[in-house]
């Protein structure tokens, strides 16, 4: 019990499994708005289908889940101190644990991130890659030392880099486009839904239609959908049709996770 306690410090996703997804729901919710359209957005992107294949899109999801974790540890044990009413994520014995090893625990992650680094360096094309998952990390430093407005653009480059930097492991600089038509599909209404909250004080977005966790996120869905399908009609690119199916995909999901009320 005491090292499943203290191991979320150092396993890749479990981190945020035990902090971030802690009932069924949530992680169901995470696999279906994350893994699941990150992995399959590899097969779109990729032609060759091999153990090189998965392996290459094994290290390059748990990189930036590593990268990314070791923000959300910095923000639960660190940040919090800062706080005068602060989000609780771990119990006190971790946070006695952190204090007492948090120059192993970073660098632990940090060789991890490393050593995966180091691997997929052997591939051609993934240079950009790494530089959109390493820039996790100044970009969490910048958030994590800020609590003001500009949280919201800084949430929006961490869940783009978090959403669209594994897509570059096989579009490369060649079809960096695909990234940035990703963001509609997720780090946009992520992001206008978190100006909603009260503690950034932007009226505009607590009435706006789209930022309703009920039936603002289908209706956002449904209109890139009827947008995929139009441009699938006027350009005929193979792209647009990837992203009618996304978009079909969320709208289905949010339409089935609003009646059952999850909030993610």
């Amino acid at each position: 019990m005491i090292v499943k306690e203290y191991s979320i410090f150092y396993i890749p996703f479990w981190y945020s499994i035990q902090t971030r997804f802690r009932t069924i729901p949530r992680f169901c919710s995470w696999v279906i708005i994350y893994l699941i359209p990150v992995l399959l957005c590899f097969f779109f992107v990729s032609s060759i289908f091999n153990y090189i294949f998965l392996l290459k899109s094994f290290l390059g999801v748990v990189l930036v889940y590593n990268l990314y974790e070791i923000g959300y540890i910095y923000n639960d044990a660190e940040t919090i101190k800062k706080e005068s009413s602060p989000t609780m994520r771990l119990s006190n014995s971790q946070i006695q644990f952190y204090e007492n090893n948090k120059r192993n625990i970073y660098n632990f992650r940090f060789f991890v991130a490393a050593v995966i680094t180091f691997c997929l360096s052997f591939y051609d094309g993934v240079l950009l890659f790494l530089l959109a998952a390493w820039a996790i990390i100044p970009a969490y430093m910048l958030y994590n030392s800020v609590r003001s407005r500009l949280n919201l653009p800084l949430h929006f480059v961490l869940v783009t880099l978090r959403y669209c930097s594994p897509v570059l492991l096989f579009t490369g600089c060649d079809n960096i486009y695909i990234g940035f038509v990703m963001i509609l599909l997720f780090p946009l209404i992520n992001t206008l839904e978190r100006c909603a909250e009260s503690r950034f004080k932007l009226n505009f977005f607590k009435d706006f239609f789209l930022v309703n966790r009920k039936s603002g996120r289908y209706i956002y869905y449904f209109t890139l959908l009827v947008m995929g399908l139009v441009c699938i009609y006027v350009f005929g690119d193979y792209i647009y049709f990837v992203f009618s199916c996304y978009a079909l995909y969320y709208m289905i999901f949010r339409f089935l996770s609003a009646q059952v009320n999850i909030n993610e």
